[in-house]
């Protein structure tokens, strides 16, 4: 019979633990999504409802992730600091349209002037069009069918064209509704709800606004 015996005093080899090397630009990137959780958390201090809320954890996430996404699409500059503000204006924008139904003059105002956050003199009639003909589509399409489109959802979309310019006026609409209706329908069937209830417009346009910013 053969015995195995182990040496006495002799300690295990310990693993090899392997270099953690952050690059300078991954640093930044976890201090720009740093910097969005912060003002996510700023933004919900202020909030005056006392429950804990669906719409404040997306409060903490989007910023987070939509931080992360312009320090990687434009890096640090003049573009990222206009989109986080566009972004957070869209934020207040859709919290309020979730539990109000409505939203303040205010918004669409501060978004217009974002808009001119390193904007050229020259560019500024372009855009003045774009705002035209993204928003008066919009302005007949209420009227001829009341009930539809709210007053809210014009003033914003003509807003972030005015920004945004034509294309992505175009882009902010089509994503934003695709992707509202889709998720809309989705969820009421899951829940058996019914399909023929008005949802929420300006979520979904802010939405779609802030991914048309990050694509033109």
């Amino acid at each position: 019979m053969n015995f195995f015996l182990k040496p006495i005093g002799v300690l295990p080899m310990p693993m090899p633990m392997m270099p953690i090397n952050l690059s300078p630009k991954m640093l930044l990137l976890f201090g720009c999504m740093l910097f969005g959780l912060l003002l996510g958390f700023i933004y919900n201090r202020h909030d005056k409802n006392k429950e804990w809320q669906t719409t404040d954890t997306l409060n903490l996430i989007i910023p987070t992730l939509a931080s992360g996404a312009l320090f990687l699409m434009f890096g640090i500059s003049m573009i990222s600091l206009k989109g986080l503000i566009f972004l957070f204006l869209l934020l207040i924008a859709s919290n309020s349209d979730f539990k109000n139904r409505e939203v303040t003059d205010w918004i669409p105002i501060a978004i217009a002037i974002t808009a001119l956050i390193g904007t050229r003199l020259a560019d500024i009639p372009f855009m003045l069009i774009a705002m035209l003909i993204i928003g008066l589509p919009q302005l007949l399409i209420a009227m001829l069918k009341p009930g539809g489109y709210g007053g809210a959802d014009i003033k914003l979309m003509a807003a972030c064209s005015f920004l945004l310019g034509i294309e992505g006026g175009f882009i902010a609409i089509i994503l934003g509704l695709s992707v509202g209706l889709i998720a809309t329908v989705i969820k009421r069937k899951l829940k058996h709800e019914n399909l023929k209830e008005k949802f929420p417009v300006v979520p979904c346009l802010a939405l779609g606004s802030f991914l048309a910013f990050l694509i033109i």
